[in-house]
């Protein structure tokens, strides 16, 4: 709704959301809640390891760098994951990772 506060009053917009306009302003002043800190910390860690692997790397191994420095449930990287659009790239062509390069 702030982001539209420019346009609509507050007022009209919590009588279409079927709010009421005294709850927006109290949700707007609380602080975060624990998830949604959470949330905001496994994101920025995610973004991290997404980038390092060049964006390849999809939930299991940004799960796996992740939980190597804190407990994180596999659910939450995938729900962030997709909320946050960090799908991983396929590699480019002619560049797939070999398990024995001088065998081929």
């Amino acid at each position: 709704m702030s982001a539209h506060q420019a346009v609509f009053p507050i007022k009209t917009m919590a009588r279409v959301f079927k709010v009421s306009a005294s709850g927006y302003y109290a949700w707007r002043g609380r602080p975060a809640s624990l998830r949604a800190a959470r949330d905001i910390d496994l994101t920025r860690k995610m973004r991290t390891i997404h980038g390092a692997s060049h964006k390849t790397y999809g939930a299991p191994r940004i799960h796996a760098g992740a939980a190597h420095r804190r407990r994180v449930k596999g659910g939450d990287v995938r729900r962030l994951l997709c909320r946050r659009e960090l799908d991983p790239q396929p590699p480019a062509l002619g560049r797939e990772a070999r398990a024995n390069p001088a065998a081929h």
